[in-house]
This record gives structure tokens, sequence and C-alpha cells, in this order.
């Protein structure tokens, strides 16, 4: 339940803000980038042996987020 928490909690930002993005005609990739991370991390919780292609953490998350562009 907690890791479901964990990737709900930057899933719902993704979207939220993907939809403003979307109303505005905006595409970001920095957001985009968010977006494959958060699937990353899914994987890094649910399915270790497998592997990620990029490290994640919450950290690296928050790091990404800031990069995104705010509407």
């Amino acid at each position: 339940r907690e890791m479901t928490d964990q990737i709900g909690k930057y899933w719902t930002k993704f979207e939220e803000l993907k939809e403003m993005q979307r109303i505005q005609a905006i595409v970001d990739p920095e957001l985009e980038t968010y977006r494959w991370m958060i699937e990353e991390m899914r994987v890094s919780l649910f399915a270790q042996k497998l592997g990620t292609s990029v490290t994640v953490s919450d950290k690296r998350m928050e790091k990404q987020w800031a990069k995104v562009r705010r509407v």
C-alpha cells in the first residue's frame, strides 16, 4: 500500500499538470520525462528483477519536477 501511495502522489501531480498543459496546447518534454520516471519508479518498486534504465528516487523525481513547465 505504501509503495502504491508513493507512485500515486507523483502520478496525480503529473495528470493535473498534463491536463492544464493540454488545455493550453503546451507540449513539455520535461513533463514527459517526468512521466517516464514514474514508470521507472514503478518498475523499481514492483518488478525489481527487471531493473530500470535510469536510477529513480524521491530526490530525483523532485529534481525533475522542478524542470517541468508550470502553467
